[in-house]
């Protein structure tokens, strides 16, 4: 029986919840282990681009072209995983806001007692998108700025809600449904919906080239793709992967 062989992921804060859910399985079927390091998706990308050791990473499509380009990444490796949206959360159980249309929206926000979402100084995907476009086009960023409390990570920012301290949060979709007490009210209005796609793609810094793209396959395998369905990923597509092969891969 061949010795587990432990490998590292870099990912986003975005993708954490369909991310471990993968790798339990992933582990129980092949015997070897997945270690993680989350962040946001620029702060992720540049430990990459400054050489952090990792054998795979998890980033928003646009990301990896980069990572491609500089030739850090292991050619024929890539998959796109799934797509992810800017939601809106609550804490549950409160009043859920009207935010179906974009006058909706922008009532909500500023009759909100308080809101938090993550720094885009911190390159956060969602925070960036929601600063410069969203808060750009309503043209009610001063308006906010005192109720506004910017965390390092989306993650925080939905546990600020989760324990009350915001009332607010507008974070991807996936990082509001994987804190308890936390409620999705929904997507950002059709102006300015925008699904981001994600992708994995195993990086030549990689001590264990096989074991690492045995496991972004297994991502887009059913089992993979089930685990981002649930946090709430669209799937690109299945791939015709069976537990055999997963095996053999990881071996």
């Amino acid at each position: 029986m061949s010795t587990p062989t432990e490998i590292m992921v870099f990912g986003p804060g975005g993708s954490r919840s369909a991310l471990l859910a993968a790798a339990k399985s992933f582990e129980r079927e092949t015997g070897n282990k997945v270690k993680f390091t989350f962040g946001t998706g620029g702060g992720i990308q540049k430990q990459v681009a400054a050489g952090g050791l990792a054998d795979v990473t998890v980033l928003p499509s646009s990301a990896i072209d980069e990572l491609e380009l500089k030739g850090l990444t292991v050619q024929g490796t890539r998959v796109e995983v799934g797509r992810i949206g800017v939601g809106v959360g609550i804490r549950a159980g409160t009043p859920r806001p009207k935010i179906a249309t974009t006058e909706e929206f922008k009532r909500s926000l500023l009759a909100a007692n308080s809101i938090t979402y993550a720094d885009p100084a911190h390159g956060g995907t969602s925070g960036t998108y929601f600063a410069t476009v969203v808060l750009g086009r309503l043209g009610i960023g001063e308006q906010l700025k005192a109720k506004t409390a910017l965390t390092a990570f989306g993650g925080d920012a939905v546990r600020r809600v989760a324990s009350g301290e915001s009332e607010m949060v507008i974070v991807q979709a996936s990082e509001i449904t994987a804190v308890p007490g936390t409620e999705l009210v929904g997507p950002l209005p059709a102006e300015f919906r925008k699904d981001f796609p994600y992708a994995a793609v195993v990086l030549k810094a990689s001590k264990f080239p096989n074991v690492a793209e045995s496991f972004v396959q297994f991502l887009i395998s059913r089992l993979g793709q089930a685990a981002f369905r649930a946090a709430g990923f669209t799937a690109f597509r299945i791939a015709a992967m069976n537990s055999n092969a997963i095996r053999t891969m990881g071996g």
